[in-house]
Parts: C-alpha cells; sequence; structure tokens
C-alpha cells in the first residue's frame, strides 16, 4: 500500500495532517496523530518517523513536523520532536535525534545527523533542490 494515494488517504484518516503532493513509501510510521507533513515533502522507503519515546518510565509524544519539499532518505530515523525545515533534507540511514530543529534549505545525514550543506533558496530554480529532480 505504501507509496500510493490509498497510503496517504489512510494517514489522514488516522490523524495525520497530509498536504499536497506528499509522496509516503514507507510503512514505518508511528503515531499517525501526531505527524505533519507539508506540500511536496517526500518520505523515502523504509524510513521511520517516530512521535514518541519512553524516558524514565513515562511515555512521551510530540508532533514531528517535516516541512514543505522536504526529502527523507531512505532506511532514516526521525525521532519526536523533530522540525524539519523548508526545502531540507535528510540523506540516507540518518538518524535525527529528538528534539533537533532543522533550519530551512540545508542538507543533513549521518548518525546523529548534523548539517552537511546550506543552500541558498534560488539554488532550487537552477539547480532543483536536494533528492527531487528539477522537473518535479
Amino acid at each position: 500500500m505504501r507509496a500510493k494515494p490509498i497510503w496517504t488517504y489512510y494517514l489522514t484518516a488516522k490523524g495525520a495532517k497530509i498536504g499536497k503532493g506528499v509522496y509516503v513509501n514507507t510503512a514505518r510510521l508511528n503515531d499517525h496523530n501526531r505527524l505533519v507533513l507539508e506540500d511536496k515533502a517526500v518520505v523515502g522507503g523504509d524510513a521511520k518517523l517516530i512521535a514518541h519515546l519512553v524516558e524514565h518510565g513515562k511515555v512521551k509524544a510530540q508532533r514531528v513536523i517535516v516541512g514543505k519539499r522536504v526529502v527523507i532518505g531512505i532506511n532514516s530515523v526521525v525521532g519526536p520532536g523533530v522540525e524539519i525545515g523548508e526545502g531540507s533534507a535528510i540523506g540516507a540511514m540518518s538518524f535525527v535525534p529528538k528534539g533537533t530543529k532543522i533550519p530551512p534549505n540545508e542538507a543533513w545525514g549521518g548518525v546523529p545527523a548534523r548539517l552537511i550543506k546550506k543552500y541558498e533558496e534560488h539554488q532550487f530554480e537552477t539547480q532543483g533542490q536536494p533528492g527531487i529532480p528539477i522537473s518535479y
């Protein structure tokens, strides 16, 4: 079902807030009612978005906010309370720890994820967004 429109409708029915043109190619999403995927976001194959954790014997849940035109690479893990700014990209097999705030137009990657490169917004017009073809 993943990567098909019915999957997006299912996630919305379970409480996820999903914008237009969002592409979700993973079934590994937890806490659907805590997920926000804004317009044209792309979640790569088997990426995990997790909006809860257990600390000191208590379950804590926080929203995961994926901004417009964000790309999350395959097999990445995004923890609770993470906010990824518009136009940013998370590299494949990266781990974004709880509470991380990623500014707009940046590429992050690694374990734990850290800044790799900053982009100027005008670069998207000539080079395309990281991970998204210019024709998108």
